[in-house]
């Protein structure tokens, strides 16, 4: 049995013949009434209801996205956003092995040596962009910024910033510590970067770091205490896996000074 309701028709399986205001399609909807008014009314057809869907959903990736942008503005200098791999005068492969390093697929975090100049630093951004944009919390600093740091932790005006950058740096997701060795560290430094690797290490929180040193010479810099030298080193060593670039000439391509 079908009854009219107006110029639609309702069969006995309170279905209605109704057309789409968008696409002007007809099609079968539900039809409920409570109290002689209707409720919950269906006046769009499934495929235009799946395409606006999609049109929400895209429009809340590109905001997405750009917010990504934003973020990531704010964590990488200039001079590493724009980076070419190709252009590294490293070894492909070495390459292509590092930017597929994953914190929740490998152990341990990453250890970059080799001389200045050949991208050590440029190769862990480009590494470090891909974790933030598939949603990794990414923090960077060098050691030489880390040791300023831990010296206005004394400064009564900078001293409250300076405990929330040290913490922040003991929870960031992955963290990039840069240049290890450049640093002239105090005995205050000392303590305070054996404390961060400790720390992060005993949580599980990856360290990814360059250095143009060794680790003798890395221990040279702990004039304060070389035990304390040693136990820092052996932990980040141990806690990561340490890979040394060299640089590799590209036929055709011009090498270009990389930091």
């Amino acid at each position: 049995m079908q009854i009219q309701k107006g110029d639609n028709e309702v069969n006995n399986d309170n279905l209605f013949l109704t057309r789409c205001p968008d696409c002007g399609a007809q099609f079968q909807a539900p039809h409920l009434e409570v109290c002689g008014r209707e409720v919950f009314p269906k006046r769009f057809c499934e495929r235009c209801v799946s395409l606006d869907q999609e049109r929400v959903r895209s429009e809340r990736n590109r905001e997405h996205i750009a917010e990504m942008e934003r973020s990531w503005a704010a964590k990488c200098p200039p001079l590493y956003r724009h980076t070419n791999r190709g252009r590294l005068p490293l070894d492909e492969a070495v390459v292509e092995k590092i930017l597929r390093w994953r914190p929740d697929e490998r152990p341990g975090g990453l250890g970059l040596s080799g001389a200045a100049g050949i991208g050590k630093r440029r190769l862990l951004f480009l590494l470090a962009r891909d974790l933030h944009f598939v949603g990794f919390h990414v923090s960077s600093i060098r050691a030489v910024q880390f040791e300023t740091v831990v010296d206005d932790r004394f400064d009564d005006e900078r001293k409250g910033q300076a405990k929330v950058l040290i913490r922040r740096l003991e929870h960031a997701g992955v963290l990039l510590l840069l240049d290890l060795g450049m640093e002239r560290l105090s005995a205050a430094g000392e303590v305070a970067l054996h404390d961060l690797i400790q720390t992060r290490a005993e949580y599980e929180r990856p360290i990814l770091w360059t250095s143009q040193f060794n680790g003798d010479e890395l221990l040279a810099r702990f004039r304060n205490s070389q035990e304390r030298g040693k136990a820092t080193i052996s932990r980040l060593v141990r806690s990561s896996e340490c890979l040394l670039l060299e640089r590799v000439a590209k036929p055709g391509k011009r090498i270009a000074t990389a930091a």
